[in-house]
This record gives structure tokens, C-alpha cells and sequence, in this order.
């Protein structure tokens, strides 16, 4: 299993015009972008905490708080992308569209590609 995998499935998701296809979509391009963004920060020394409810915020931090710009980059936008995946999981009095989800992938593609740089 690798983190595009959840992306692949995201996509997917979106050909149906269904709000549980879309919160689900908006979740599995989250952690798409969230394990991929793990092992980026892991090749920069970050040790990952185990089974921690702020363990997402402790990646996010540890992206953001590095000098390299992209790396930063990542940070924020895979923060606001975890805030996308809360509301669409946990906040069911939310209305989530299609175009919501579409733009969470299209989102989550960007980060994975900025992961792609960063690593190269």
C-alpha cells in the first residue's frame, strides 16, 4: 500500500454524486498527502509519535517550522487540508458537495507533487 493508493481511491469516490462519496473522498486524499508528507519529514529527522491524538499537528509543525520553502509549504497546506478531513468527518451538520471533494483531491495532488520536489 502506498499513500497514492488513497488518492487513487479519492479520485474515484468522486464519480459518485453522493456526500458520504464526498467527506470520504475529501478523508482518503488527506491521508494520501499525510503519509506521503511523513516520510518527507522523516527523511529530515522527524520521528513520528505513536498513536497520539496530536500527531497530525506535530507533522504539520515540523513541516512549517523548516527553513526550506516548499517544506514549509507542505506544512500549510497539508494543515488546511486536515481541517477539510475533520469537517468532512466529524462535523455531519456541514453540507460537503462534490465540488468540495474536487477540490481537496485537486488540493492533495499539489501536496503530493510538492513532496515529489522536496524529496528529489
Amino acid at each position: 500500500m502506498q499513500p497514492a493508493d488513497y488518492l487513487d481511491a479519492a479520485k474515484e469516490m468522486l464519480s459518485t454524486e453522493s456526500e458520504a462519496f464526498s467527506r470520504s473522498a475529501i478523508s482518503r486524499a488527506y491521508y494520501a498527502c499525510y503519509h506521503e508528507a511523513l516520510g518527507v519529514a522523516g527523511s529530515l529527522g522527524y520521528e513520528s509519535p505513536t498513536h497520539e491524538v496530536s500527531a497530525h499537528r506535530q507533522l504539520h509543525s515540523f513541516l512549517i517550522r523548516n527553513n526550506d520553502k516548499k517544506t514549509k509549504e507542505i506544512g500549510v497546506r497539508l494543515q488546511a487540508l486536515h481541517r477539510k478531513r475533520v469537517d468532512a468527518d466529524y462535523k455531519l451538520q456541514l453540507s460537503i458537495s462534490v465540488k468540495n471533494a474536487k477540490f481537496a483531491v485537486m488540493e492533495s495532488m499539489g501536496v503530493m507533487g510538492l513532496c515529489d520536489i522536496v524529496r528529489d
